[in-house]
């Protein structure tokens, strides 16, 4: 029989375990902890081999053995946070803007008309309404909070709606953008008509005076208010005039 072998006397061996992954929390962390590294000081000749952690700037355009690097360009490439506000009464042209936004930026967009179509719901259930829009203004926060932009499509009537997402959103740090469209009675009516006789997702009959009726509801933001919120970035600018 064998004698087991003392513990001094065993032989002596090591694992070389692999590194964890970089999660994006993790990723975020660093990147704030690091300082930024110019391209041409990442690889030059008689430097080390491999980008060390906190030196992410350029790892993977210098061949670094990085193997997070491609997703890490992915991540930077995105938009900054940033939230979006449409302003208006029915057949104003909110969700086409809000769309040609959504696909340009991006940015997650938040249609309550929409979802309260697909569930099934009246669009004239006030209560469900609310309800969703509080749900849907939780939830946009959690994404700000994450770093992506979001379009809310309330209409936001009332001055107060307003206010109170644009300190949201600063209270967040997040830039704020207003647009408020509008559109003649009569113009407001003929896009709402052709609206229901398409027959797209998401539409109710709206009569002309229903129409009338909102905008005496309707506070309309002015220059001192709409000064308040962010200008769009300049390459945006340009689409939007018109709109």
């Amino acid at each position: 029989m064998a004698r087991d072998t003392p513990l001094a006397a065993a032989t002596s061996f090591s694992v070389t375990l692999p590194e964890p992954p970089i999660t994006l929390p993790r990723y975020h962390s660093m990147r704030q902890a690091a300082p930024a590294v110019p391209h041409a000081q990442c690889r030059q000749p008689g430097s080390a081999k491999t980008v060390s952690a906190s030196r992410l700037g350029c790892a993977s355009m210098c061949g670094s053995d990085d193997r997070a690097a491609p997703w890490r360009q992915l991540v930077d490439t995105r938009p900054e946070p940033r939230l979006i506000l449409l302003c208006g009464l029915p057949g104003s042209g909110k969700t086409t803007l809000a769309k040609r936004l959504a696909h340009a930026m991006p940015a997650v967009r938040l249609c309550p008309d929409e979802w309260m179509a697909d569930l099934g719901v009246s669009l004239f259930d006030v209560e469900m309404r609310d309800r969703l829009e509080r749900r849907f203004w939780a939830h946009a926060q959690e994404l700000l909070r994450l770093g992506q932009a979001v379009i809310l499509e309330f209409g936001f009537w009332a001055r107060t709606e307003r206010e109170e997402k644009r300190l949201g959103a600063r209270g967040l740090g997040v830039p704020v953008e207003l647009h408020y469209l509008s559109a003649s009675i009569d113009e407001l009516c003929r896009r709402v008509e052709a609206r229901s006789a398409a027959g797209g997702r998401g539409t109710v009959p709206i009569t002309r005076g229903m129409i009338e009726d909102y905008a005496q509801l309707f506070e309309v933001p002015g220059d001192d208010e709409l000064g308040l919120f962010d200008e769009p970035p300049a390459d945006r600018r340009p689409a939007e005039r018109n709109q």
